[in-house]
């Protein structure tokens, strides 16, 4: 599947043989949005569950020459979830998470409305998640995790420029080879007390490394993107 997408996209842009226009001095902003809502409800005093999240992404960038471009994003993501089967109520954010990166995009055009290019980007962020362990729908323990984190990457994907001021851009290949990451922990345990009642807690810190340079591919991810300035 993930090789006849990536063919499909090949084969429309090699159809056209114009050039892209895109211009030194041309400005843009370019965004993304995903959200999911999830409600069960049951009747009477049954049982309910909810989850919402949504991921937002918003980029603004200048072209320094007709073929390259750089500029900053912000991500941000949220994740929120309630459970009235589980007892204590475990926390209702799952995870929070904001974003800020500089990036540098490099074009290939590829066609008269069509280009690919290539996006190596440098992120700093910060997250905040919770884990938890449950067992005959009692809450055993919950982890509240804050970290930072500084990665690096790239990122590939194809323009289709639909008019002067509109374009449709979709990533369809990400390579995260590097990061690193500090996190600070709080681990509560419902079912370990101390002796005067309260519930055992740990607390922790620690570094984490991560390197892959592997390649991830299959799906495509789509946004809109608005130019200003020049044109």
């Amino acid at each position: 599947m993930r090789n006849s997408i990536l063919t499909f996209l090949l084969l429309v842009l090699l159809n056209h043989i114009a050039t892209a226009q895109f211009q030194a001095g041309e400005s843009f902003i370019s965004g993304s949005f995903y959200n999911n809502l999830n409600n069960v409800r049951q009747k009477g005093s049954e049982p309910n569950t909810n989850a919402y999240n949504h991921y937002i992404n918003i980029s603004l960038g200048k072209f320094t020459k007709d073929n390259r471009a750089t500029g900053w994003g912000l991500t941000h993501s949220l994740n929120i979830q309630s459970n009235s089967y589980y007892k204590p109520d475990p926390n209702t954010l799952g995870e929070l998470s904001l974003g800020v990166e500089r990036f540098a995009e490099f074009y290939k055009s590829v066609g008269e409305k069509f280009a690919l290019y290539a996006r190596p980007a440098l992120n700093l962020g910060y997250q905040f998640k919770t884990n938890n362990a449950v067992n005959n729908n009692e809450l055993v323990y919950e982890s509240k995790i804050n970290s930072i984190n500084l990665s690096a990457g790239i990122s590939a994907g194809v323009i289709w420029r639909l008019s002067p001021k509109w374009a449709v851009e979709g990533g369809f290949a990400f390579l995260n080879p590097i990061s690193i990451s500090y996190g600070f922990t709080t681990t509560e345990y419902f079912q370990n007390k101390y002796p005067n009642g309260e519930n055992v807690k740990y607390e922790g810190h620690g570094i984490n490394y991560f390197f892959s340079p592997n390649i991830s591919s299959g799906s495509i991810g789509l946004g809109l993107r608005y130019f200003y300035g020049l044109k």
